[in-house]
């Protein structure tokens, strides 16, 4: 359907899930290969729910920083999993922000595009 519809910008949810454990790396690796359709955008949503440790969550850092690099920071986006409460309770709002603003190694044009840029152009393209 990428194909088929590929004026169309899909945003791809939460990434598949890639969660630490035994399927891991097959839903990463499903993620990277999908890079390759240029109308769809990975939504970077994924970091409380499949880490296995408490804030920085520094065991997904690197499946964040593959993605990012597969799809390139114009096609990704940092969303909270809001409310954080109900769906990441080991990790707050706050600290979900912080790790992409501070914890995960992104250079400072990279960090500025997924927190915000690429959403705008996404979804709110006559503010550009």
């Amino acid at each position: 359907m990428l194909t088929d519809f590929s004026s169309l910008r899909v945003v791809l949810d939460h990434c598949m899930y890639p969660e630490i454990g035994p399927q891991y790396d097959a839903i990463l690796n499903d993620v990277l290969r999908l890079a390759r359709f240029k109308n769809l955008h990975a939504k970077l949503t994924f970091v409380p729910t499949g880490s296995k440790q408490k804030y920085p969550c520094a065991d997904i850092h690197d499946a964040v920083l593959k993605i990012a690099e597969a799809f390139g920071a114009d096609r990704c986006v940092w969303g909270s999993d809001f409310p954080c409460e109900l769906w990441t309770p080991g990790i707050s709002y706050s600290q979900h922000l912080q790790i992409f603003l501070n914890d995960i190694p992104f250079g400072d044009q990279v960090r500025q595009k997924i927190l915000g840029l690429t959403a705008k152009k996404l979804w709110f393209p006559e503010l550009l």
